[in-house]
């Protein structure tokens, strides 16, 4: 699936506006790429031929290829389980039950899920 580099990130040498092509399964916790926990990130092939990661918020799923074999139940799963575990690395979790962390990290990757289908 191709997608449109929206931000960048201080790991990411890619460029605003620049097409590129998202490696369906070969996702990678950015802990083990980068050494810093910023969750997990997707590997892009660029126009050249050379390969970056890339963190999904900082990319814009191009829409003539949205829904196109995307397993749109794993990536809410692996999404959720993402952001379960960065909301359980933070400092605040403690003023919150594990059923309210739960039903928000999923909640979250409900919202994240429709903004990629959206193309925002």
């Amino acid at each position: 699936m191709k997608a449109k580099v929206i931000d960048t990130h201080i790991y990411q040498s890619l460029d605003i506006g620049e097409i590129v092509e998202i490696i369906p399964g070969m996702e990678a916790d950015s802990s083990l790429v980068w050494n810093a926990p910023n969750g997990r990130v997707f590997l892009c092939k660029r126009s050249d031929g050379t390969f970056e990661y890339a963190l999904p918020g900082c990319l814009q799923i191009l829409p003539e290829e949205q829904g196109d074999g995307i397993d749109w139940s794993a990536f809410r799963r692996e999404a959720a389980k993402d952001i379960l575990a960065g909301a359980m690395s933070g400092q605040n979790t403690d003023r919150l039950s594990g059923q309210q962390i739960v039903t928000a990290a999923i909640n979250f990757a409900d919202e994240l899920i429709r903004q990629l289908k959206e193309g925002k």
